[in-house]
């Protein structure tokens, strides 16, 4: 089985600060992860270099068998939710789902059967009028998501 994330000799510096030093990693398919540590120590670089966000000063980064190393964070097939769920709080719940939908060029026709579908999935719909301050914690979560 292929596995679903590889790290090879990857590093990651800012300035003189290395962050991460030619980590290898390797995640099984199927299998949960868990990445803890001190503050500071690289956990969000990491997540950062998984998902595109940030790009590795050397080494490779795979997922499900594929070399992504210098493919952009919206063609790698991965989402990161960062601590402050990044949701516009001026939007509604269902502005904020479609907002990335709009950049990729949707129109308002076709972006709402995916805004519904999407708030299903979650089982959001009762949330789809309201603001991310009128939510908890878990419901943004699942929102950002």
């Amino acid at each position: 089985m292929i596995p679903a994330v590889e790290f090879h000799n990857v590093t990651r510096s800012y300035g003189r600060n290395t962050i991460i030093d030619s980590l290898n990693l390797k995640i099984e398919a199927n299998r949960f992860a868990v990445i803890f540590g001190a503050p500071a120590c690289g956990k969000s670089t990491l997540l950062r270099l998984l998902t595109g966000l940030d790009k590795p000063d050397s080494g490779e980064i795979v997922l499900r068998g594929k070399d992504v190393t210098h493919v952009a964070s919206g063609n790698r097939n991965i989402g990161y939710v960062p601590q402050s769920f990044a949701l516009y709080p001026h939007y509604s719940v269902a502005d904020n789902i479609a907002y990335p939908l709009t950049l990729l060029g949707y129109s308002k026709h076709d972006t709402k059967p995916v805004v519904e579908r999407t708030a299903e999935q979650l089982k959001i719909t009762h949330l789809l009028q309201k603001k991310p301050d009128q939510c908890s914690g878990g419901e943004k979560q699942r929102v950002a998501i």
